[in-house]
């Protein structure tokens, strides 16, 4: 029981929009912003849990600061384990965002509990689960290489793994990516602006004669299928 007092393991989390965290958002706890951390002291039922926020966000900011809610109910001896939907760290809802980091502070008080020596927090393990086994929000690749056309187009072929489907938009400059619909039309970075293999297969040869192709495809799975695009090949 001292030790669970004396030393504190505390975490915060933050969502990124590629993967080095490059335009570094602010690392937040359970409260929305960086003044509160995860910790035991949350290791509670999440009813619990959403009775300590209930008092929250009195002027209107979505945060929870560490003056805002009390403890309630008692914790559990089990494993620290928390649901980030519990509390405003995205405002009741679950993290979303592709890419993902976490930071550990680990505190103790001065002391000489064990055996004469300092008692110091330890973490063994740490693991996060998600809704679906694999992503589900049909993310994007792009060709850094372009197809160099040199005659007609015939077809397209591609080899996808996984069950799940894949979906295209095609440029000459790398840059303005466009879709079929009837007629080739320039298209936003969005999977309900792209096509099938099979929809563009006979019409990609309308939209360039010569020069170079790029594509973007876009990778659908409904987050328990594995998505793989093994290979896309435009036969001329």
């Amino acid at each position: 029981l001292y030790r669970r007092g004396a030393n504190r393991v505390k975490y915060q989390v933050r969502t990124c929009s590629d993967e080095t965290c490059s335009d570094d958002p602010e690392w937040k706890g359970p409260g929305g912003d960086g003044t509160t951390y995860f910790s035991e002291l949350y290791n509670r039922s999440s009813a619990d849990i959403t009775n300590m926020f209930s008092s929250c966000d009195g002027i209107g900011d979505d945060l929870c600061s560490d003056g805002e809610f009390s403890l309630t109910g008692s914790t559990k001896e089990n494993a620290f384990e928390f649901n980030f939907i519990d509390s405003l760290i995205n405002n009741y809802n679950a993290l979303t965002a592709r890419y993902f980091q976490y930071r550990i502070l680990m505190e103790a008080e001065d002391n000489t509990a064990c055996d004469g020596e300092p008692c110091l927090p330890s973490v063994s393990s740490i693991s996060f689960e998600t809704s679906n086994e694999y992503y589900d929000s049909s993310p994007s690749v792009k060709t850094v290489s372009p197809v160099n056309i040199i005659s007609t187009i015939l077809r397209v072929e591609e080899e996808v793994s996984g069950g799940c489907s894949v979906k295209y938009q095609f440029s000459k400059d790398g840059s303005d990516f466009y879709y079929y619909d009837s007629k080739w039309i320039e298209a936003s970075d969005s999977v309900s602006e792209a096509n099938t293999a099979s929809e563009i297969s006979t019409k990609l040869r309308n939209f360039i004669t010569s020069g170079e192709l790029y594509m973007r495809a876009y990778l659908i799975s409904d987050g328990s299928q594995a998505c793989e695009l093994r290979s896309f090949s435009v036969i001329q």
